[in-house]
C-alpha cells in the first residue's frame, strides 16, 4: 500500500509487522507495528492517513500514516478494505464484518458472504460502492449502495477459485485457479485468460 502525499510504501511480513520504504522499495524500514505476521494492508480512498493492518492476530489501525498502530479487533483475519463511507471491512472465517467508523459495534455484511472463509477483499477502484471478496467458492460482489446482496461473479463457464486482487489503470484484476481475470474498465464483463493458478498479484 501507499500513504500520504509522498509515496511511501508500506509492506506486510510474516512476523516483522510492517515495513515502510520512502525509496521506492530500495530500503525498508520497521514501522511501530513490528513483530506480527501481517497479511493485508489497506488504506481508506477518502484519508490516505487512515491505514489498517490485519493478520491471524486481528486488525490494527492508524490515524497517522503508520506512525503510530492500536490493535481494535483480535481474532484471525484474511484480509481489509474499506468501503465508500470510510468504514473498515474485515474478512476472516466467519465472513466480511463492518467495523464502524466510530467505536460501534462491528455487523455482519449481509449474513456474510456465501463461502468458507474469504482470501482477499477489495473495494473497485472505479465504483466505489462496489465490493469484491476472492474465496475459494468462486468470485463475489457486493452493491454497498444497494446495501447487497452478495452475487456470484462468473468468470468462466465453471466456477473458479478467487485468490487476489489488484489493479493495472482502469483494470481491475483477479487471480484466480484458471488464470487471470480481467474486468472491462467499468462494466460488468470479464475476460479470463487461462494460465497455471495464480495465488496473488
Amino acid at each position: 500500500g501507499e500513504s500520504g502525499a509522498n509515496p511511501v510504501l508500506l509492506a506486510a511480513t510474516d512476523g516483522a509487522g510492517v515495513r515502510s520504504s520512502s525509496d521506492g522499495g530500495e530500503t525498508w524500514s520497521p514501522t511501530p507495528l513490528r513483530d506480527a505476521i501481517v497479511q493485508s494492508i489497506a488504506s481508506d480512498p477518502a484519508n490516505s492517513s487512515a491505514l489498517a493492518a490485519a493478520g491471524p492476530g486481528g486488525i490494527y489501525r492508524s490515524s497517522n500514516g503508520g506512525r503510530a498502530w492500536r490493535l481494535v479487533r483480535t481474532g484471525g483475519v484474511s484480509s481489509v478494505a474499506w468501503d465508500g463511507q470510510g468504514n473498515l471491512l474485515a474478512a476472516g472465517e466467519r465472513g466480511v464484518v463492518r467495523l464502524a467508523a466510530g467505536t460501534g459495534p462491528s455487523v455482519s455484511v449481509a449474513g456474510g458472504v456465501p463461502a468458507a472463509s474469504v482470501l482477499a477483499l477489495a473495494r473497485d477502484p472505479s465504483r466505489p460502492s462496489h465490493l469484491y471478496a476472492a474465496a475459494r467458492e468462486g468470485l463475489f460482489e457486493w452493491d454497498d449502495a444497494q446495501d447487497g446482496p452478495w452475487r456470484s461473479v462468473t468468470l468462466a463457464r465453471n466456477r473458479v477459485a478467487a485468490n487476489g486482487f489488484s489493479e493495472a489503470g482502469p483494470r481491475f484484476l483477479v487471480a484466480t485457479d484458471a488464470g487471470l481475470a480481467i474486468r472491462i474498465a467499468g462494466g460488468e464483463s470479464w475476460v479470463l485468460r487461462p494460465s497455471l493458478p495464480l495465488l496473488a498479484l
